[in-house]
């Protein structure tokens, strides 16, 4: 799976759907990022989010299209970005992080895949570390619909492994996290949610 083929118009068919949203969407975690030392971003596609982020010491920009890379070394040049070319399932690092984000990542999945997104993103979290995702939820008939199409033309285009949205947050909440936070848009089309680990006891 990887977004190169639809890495140069990305935005466009987003700004499309969304409108003047998309910008607003994606730069959603801005204000909870600011002051962490640490913050990796998982399928962060063009980097949209880099451009607003300040007060971050390091971020770690981990994508699986080297196209989308390509696209984001333009953005954030005020940051300390290390860009890496990996799939996040075979990318291993023994860093931990006070924030992971990730936008419109775990959508990409199926069930199996899904889980264990989410259980190998606690292992990459420092105790008090903090998971921000940013992803659809089911909504009206006619959202529903045009999921369905995006998820077409997504398996069409970039060989995306989903077939069906998921509830994302359920998934994420009965996996070793608890929601700190949550803000919608687009009508609670999407959600950005903050997640914390559930402390072992």
């Amino acid at each position: 799976m990887s977004f190169d083929r639809v890495a140069w118009i990305y935005d466009q068919l987003a700004g499309l759907v969304f409108g003047s949203q998309w910008g607003q969407v994606q730069q959603a975690p801005v204000g909870n990022l600011a002051g962490k030392s640490r913050v990796l971003i998982v399928g962060g596609g063009t980097g949209l989010l880099l451009d607003a982020l300040r007060d971050v010491e390091k971020i770690v920009f981990l994508e699986l299209s080297e196209k989308m890379i390509t696209r984001s070394r333009n953005r954030g040049s005020h940051l300390q970005v290390d860009y890496v070319h990996a799939d996040f399932f075979e990318w291993e690092t023994s860093e931990k992080f006070d924030a992971i984000v990730m936008p419109f990542f775990l959508d990409c999945f199926g069930t199996e895949k899904l889980e264990w997104a989410i259980l190998k993103t606690r292992t990459h979290l420092t105790e008090n570390g903090e998971l921000h995702v940013i992803d659809f939820q089911p909504a009206s008939w006619w959202k529903n619909s045009l999921i369905r199409v995006m998820y077409l033309f997504f398996r069409l285009f970039s060989s995306l492994e989903g077939k069906a949205l998921l509830k994302i947050d359920g998934a994420i909440q009965n996996t070793q996290f608890r929601q700190k936070s949550q803000t919608f848009f687009c009508d609670k089309w999407i959600f950005y949610s903050v997640y914390q680990p559930n402390r072992i006891t």
